[in-house]
């Protein structure tokens, strides 16, 4: 049986294309982009345009195609996108939502694609907080066993089979992320699969626009969720070596634990100097930056 075709589908909001470049360069650098299926939905073609006209002049040269309907609404941009996807898909095959004020490692999706099945997505529930007005960086786990299961997982890391995948999942109310609602009405139907721990796969990016708001992400990083400043310390030298598999401007970021800062990062090679394909150095292990695993030398 071939491997499953990956469709990732980013929907990307209006006046945001710095963003949505951003988030795409992360995709890029997959290390399963040979298996990738992207689109980039938008109510602008014009938008949609200056997405791919960057990455184009930037060395990309992954499948990524644009899909645009001008003024319809976020529910109808996924609809759409979820219609192409079935035209080309089989069952099997996969959808992925990339959010595109996100950026996530290499390793994201080979991680993810190991552990969804059949009536059965993937989704993270441990991760980055960057705040981008303070250069803030956070890490936050969400499984905590008292909290309600929806809570417990970020529902725009969704991996689910295009089988799987129904057309009222596809509603959304108008308020929220559209692609976190879709999430959450898959993960209502029954079991999943969550990543806890592997806070090293996506980096969600804070700003005030965020649709669930500022505060709210200011009050989680803040509460159990969050990992103190000890915690942080004692892994410094593996958040380092693996924060370096990001694409992180020169500044760099402080790392923060719920009780204060724990050190200031500087990445090794800023995102200005990466070559233009944007592939990663050398990519580090996720299973080694967990728990108990080696110290790189």
């Amino acid at each position: 049986m071939p491997d499953p075709v990956i469709y990732a589908i980013c929907l990307a909001l209006p006046s945001r294309t710095g963003l949505t470049i951003r988030s795409l360069r992360s995709l890029m650098r997959q290390t399963v982009s040979n298996r990738l299926q992207a689109l980039l939905v938008s109510r602008s073609w014009e938008e949609a345009y200056d997405v791919l006209d960057h990455l184009s002049i930037r060395g990309h040269n992954m499948n990524l195609r644009p899909l645009a309907e001008p003024g319809a609404p976020p529910a109808r941009l996924l609809q759409l996108a979820v219609s192409a996807v079935r035209r080309d898909a089989s069952g099997s095959d996969v959808i992925v939502l990339w959010d595109d004020d996100n950026v996530s490692h290499p390793l994201r999706l080979e991680r993810q694609l190991d552990c969804v099945g059949p009536r059965l997505p993937c989704y993270l529930s441990s991760g980055m907080w960057r705040f981008y007005d303070t250069d803030e960086l956070f890490i936050c786990d969400l499984e905590v066993p008292q909290q309600p299961l929806l809570t417990r997982i970020i529902p725009s890391t969704m991996m689910v089979r295009v089988e799987d995948l129904r057309d009222t999942d596809l509603l959304w109310g108008g308020r929220g992320s559209p692609t976190a609602a879709v999430g959450r009405s898959v993960q209502r139907r029954g079991n999943s699969h969550r990543l806890p721990g592997e806070f090293a796969l996506v980096m969600v990016g804070v700003r005030g626009d965020n649709a669930q708001g500022y505060e709210y992400h200011r009050e989680l990083v803040s509460g159990s969720r969050g990992r103190p400043v000890q915690w942080l310390m004692e892994r410094r030298s593996l958040l380092r070596w693996w924060l370096d598999d990001y694409e992180i401007e020169a500044g760099g970021l402080w790392v923060c634990g719920v009780d204060g800062v724990a050190f200031r990062y500087t990445p090794a090679v800023p995102a200005a100097d990466l070559p233009d394909v944007g592939q990663p150095q050398g990519i580090n292990r996720i299973s080694e930056l967990l728990d108990g695993g080696p110290a790189p030398s």
